[in-house]
């Protein structure tokens, strides 16, 4: 994946996702991302991506952030970022 830096103004402190997930962590969602997109699913992968890659790590997220955190929420994050980017992102992308 590219080095991209993009930022989601959301009233909050921007955090880069390499300070919340692994690049591993990340590939692992956009590989449940795209395959949610191959097979045309209905909905979103959200909650897949939630339950295998999000909920396993919030403690490390919850210590990056300094309070406690969403998985849905962080996952839907992720799922906006790669429909905007196509896969385009990395830990440098901003959120």
């Amino acid at each position: 994946m590219s080095r991209m830096k993009r930022t989601v103004d959301h009233g909050m402190r921007s955090i880069r996702l390499g300070e919340l997930f692994t690049e591993e962590e990340i590939d692992r969602a956009y590989a449940i991302w795209c395959d949610w997109q191959i097979q045309d699913r209905a909905g979103s992968p959200a909650e897949a991506i939630a339950k295998a890659i999000v909920e396993p790590v919030l403690p490390r997220i919850a210590s990056a952030t300094g309070q406690e955190n969403d998985a849905k929420y962080l996952a839907y994050v992720l799922c906006w970022i790669f429909s905007r980017h196509n896969g385009q992102t990395s830990g440098e992308t901003e959120v």
